[in-house]
C-alpha cells in the first residue's frame, strides 16, 4: 500500500500523449465510483476536453456547515474552471 509522504510515480494517458507524474503522496480519495482527487496541474497536463463533472464531499459538524460552505465559496470565487 501507499502512505502520505511516500514517493510515487505513474503515467497518465490522454489519447494523444503521456504525462508522467512523480512526487510525494499528499493525500487522495477514491471511491467505488472511481472519483479521484488530483492536483490542478496534473489535470491540465492531461489536456481535458469538454465538460468534466465532479463532486466535492466535505465532512464537518452540522454546526459548521454554513461556515464551511462560505469558506469553499470564497476559495473558488476566482476560479473560472470550477
Amino acid at each position: 500500500g501507499y502512505a502520505p509522504g511516500e514517493s510515487i510515480a505513474f503515467d497518465f494517458e490522454n489519447g494523444s500523449g503521456t504525462y508522467t507524474y512523480q512526487g510525494k503522496i499528499a493525500g487522495s480519495f477514491v471511491s467505488a465510483d472511481t472519483y479521484l482527487v488530483i492536483p490542478e496541474g496534473v489535470y491540465r497536463s492531461m489536456n481535458p476536453r469538454g465538460t468534466a463533472y465532479g463532486y466535492l464531499w466535505v465532512d464537518c459538524d452540522k454546526k459548521d456547515v454554513a461556515s464551511v460552505e462560505q469558506s469553499l465559496n470564497t476559495l473558488i470565487s476566482n476560479a473560472s474552471h470550477i
